[in-house]
């Protein structure tokens, strides 16, 4: 959609992104005839489509106030993320069986969607964190961080455990989602795991979700597209498509399978697709619970902390129904991990607005604040630190979102009415 193209486009360039917002500018013909279609902002009759409008728009941003992005740095929470590439290889194995692709499944939601999952979370709880290949960051940049989320899947690299070991016992708080770390790379056993150290509940610990109902409406919906796709001759179309339909399908109904735990906080909280379950021992501070039996644990190790979360955090946020989840559901999982921040001494970068994406830039004298909003039109009010300026130019607006400036000049409190799926930037100077 031309909404879609106007997110992308300008998320992209705020946050210095190398992603292909545009998959192609010009519809086309190939040498045989056949249209290369992807709705893009010149159709292959040389016709504008709407999206022209928004790259016309984007266009003029960029050559009005691309100084602003050159001049000025994105600004992060103490929040890091460790992405694992080699987690991939427990995907793309041969000679898996039923029951290990449904084990395998939920490793892909991890590796894959894990990730931008948890962003979506922490931009609703008013954080930016930083993201890192876990391999290559030093450890002086892990001690810049006092939270660091780590996906996984079971392994890790001896060098990068010993890291996080040690960010561990320096005081920093490590939050690992999915499955604990129980050998090296290499195969190698851990023979002392402090980090993870709860012994399974059972021989089979892991209760999953709407398998039988995801496997069925997965193996509808690749039927359908097969038959759909016989009406698409382009080859070059097809497998963009076929690369693109497993998971892009599949990822539409997890979200809607999971079950309530216990929070031993207080309330509940939404675990999508399994959990697993583990013995709580001495040291071994239970934090979510399934039927009694604990999905999530923290334990000491030296000045910090290991928190493990036997379930899938948050999936939904990576959905394209995202916007029809229980709002329930999404509060649930900002409250768990606002507590946990708050106990690590953060303190969000501006007020969280749920459904907006807000990304800072600052520079010298001067700070951009970019707003997405990810549904239908809505008023806000924004806080943070403010006092340093004075006055605010609106350097983009997408499509008719009104900016209230004399309410900021009197509070220096941003309040705004932002339109269906717009994109709003102001410069606070």
């Amino acid at each position: 959609s031309p909404e879609a193209t106007l997110q992308l486009s300008m998320v992209s360039l705020i946050r210095n992104t190398k992603i292909l917002a545009y998959y192609l500018i010009h519809d086309c013909l190939d040498h045989e005839g056949y249209r290369f279609s992807f709705q893009s902002a010149i159709d292959a009759d040389g016709h504008v489509t709407p999206r022209y409008d928004v790259l016309k728009k984007v266009g003029t941003f960029v050559n009005e106030h691309s100084n602003l992005l050159c001049e000025s740095e994105e600004v992060y929470s103490e929040i890091g993320m460790g992405v694992y590439i080699p987690h991939v290889r427990d995907i793309i194995r041969p000679n898996i069986n039923y029951w290990a692709f449904v084990e395998e499944m939920n490793k892909a939601l991890l590796h894959f969607n894990g990730l931008s999952s948890i962003m979506g979370a922490l931009t609703e709880c008013g954080y930016n964190p930083v993201i890192n290949d876990l391999e290559l960051m030093t450890y002086e940049d892990l001690k810049k961080l006092k939270v660091l989320f780590v996906f996984s899947t079971g392994h890790l690299d001896k060098s990068s455990y010993e890291k996080i070991l040690k960010y561990v016992y320096e005081g920093g708080v490590l939050i690992t989602i999915g499955y604990p770390v129980t050998e090296y790379e290499s195969g190698e056993k851990l023979t002392k795991n402090v980090l993870f150290p709860a012994e399974p509940y059972a021989a089979s610990n892991i209760t999953n979700f709407g398998t039988i109902n995801l496997a069925s409406q997965a193996s509808y919906d690749v039927i359908s597209h097969q038959i759909t796709k016989r009406q698409i001759k382009h080859k070059q179309s097809l497998h963009t498509i076929d690369m693109m339909q497993p998971m892009a399908e599949i990822i539409k109904y997890i979200g809607e399978m999971g079950t309530w735990i216990d929070n031993e906080r207080g309330g509940k909280l939404w675990a999508s697709r399994y959990v697993s379950t583990w013995k709580a021992g001495n040291g071994i501070t239970p934090l979510l619970r399934y039927s009694g039996a604990t999905v999530s644990y923290s334990v000491r190790h030296g000045f910090g902390k290991s928190i493990f979360i036997g379930t899938l955090l948050g999936i939904f946020y990576d959905s394209s129904a995202y916007y029809k989840k229980d709002p329930t559901k999404k509060e649930s999982i900002v409250n768990f991990l606002s507590l946990i921040f708050r106990e690590a001494g953060l303190k969000p970068l501006h007020t969280p607005i749920p459904n907006v994406e807000v990304i800072i830039r600052k520079a010298k004298d001067s700070m951009c604040i970019f707003l997405v909003n990810r549904g239908s039109a809505r008023d806000i009010k924004l806080e943070t630190d403010f006092e340093f300026y004075e006055n605010l130019e609106i350097v983009f607006i997408g499509k008719q979102s009104i900016i209230d400036k004399d309410y900021f000049h009197e509070h220096r409190v941003l309040k705004a009415h932002l339109d269906t799926d717009d994109v709003v930037g102001i410069n606070f100077y």
